[in-house]
């Protein structure tokens, strides 16, 4: 009786294991077929005018402007004359500005 019941048990794991396999397998044509049901919609939404590689064109221009201001300081030292210390601050201004245009045919 023993016997029949761990036959049982392997059967059902392999089942179980037969079908998770199935599922894991079908996972690429289930996510293909929603982003396929996804574009569809999109693309009714749009009136097809979505971004397509060969129909859309794009300008880009990037514009970089960077200054840098820096001081320098010597000064005696308080307790020694005959020692000077010097110091330099930098100051590094930077700024992007993007524009971009894109239009489809």
């Amino acid at each position: 009786m023993m016997g029949k019941r761990a036959q049982t048990t392997i059967e059902y794991a392999v089942l179980i294991g037969v079908i998770v396999a199935g599922l894991i397998a079908m996972q690429v044509y289930l996510r293909r077929g929603m982003q396929g049901r996804l574009k569809a919609s999109a693309d009714e939404m749009s009136s097809g005018a979505l971004y397509s590689p060969g129909a859309t064109n794009s300008n880009s221009r990037i514009d970089t402007a960077v200054s840098e201001e820096s001081h320098s300081y010597v000064l005696d030292h308080p307790n020694d004359g005959d020692v000077r210390v010097s110091f330099t601050e930098s100051e590094l201004k930077s700024s992007r500005t993007t524009n971009r245009i894109e239009e489809v045919r």
